[in-house]
């Protein structure tokens, strides 16, 4: 790992991110992910509490057989495209 040490206008704007963040240029660019070095990540039960598992399987049994193939998203992008 690379260590850079920055200048006090950096350190401000740094200073004021409290969660993980993602840094873009002003063109939109992703230039990287800054994580507070106060953040903690989240324990497994934080993480079990974001996500319910008995939905998931609720709503994958409603839904199975009702998607569509992968050729069908790709003809109806590339007929979108050419459009």
């Amino acid at each position: 790992m690379t260590v850079k040490t920055a200048d006090e206008a950096t350190i401000a704007f740094f200073a004021q991110l409290k969660e993980p963040t993602e840094i873009r240029d002003p063109q939109g660019r992703v230039l990287g992910f800054f994580t507070p070095s106060n953040v903690q990540p989240l324990t497994e039960a934080e993480v079990r509490s974001l996500f319910d598992i008995e939905n998931a399987s609720r709503v994958l049994d409603s839904e199975k057989g009702t998607g569509s193939s992968l050729t069908d998203v790709w003809n109806r992008i590339k007929t979108k495209a050419n459009a």
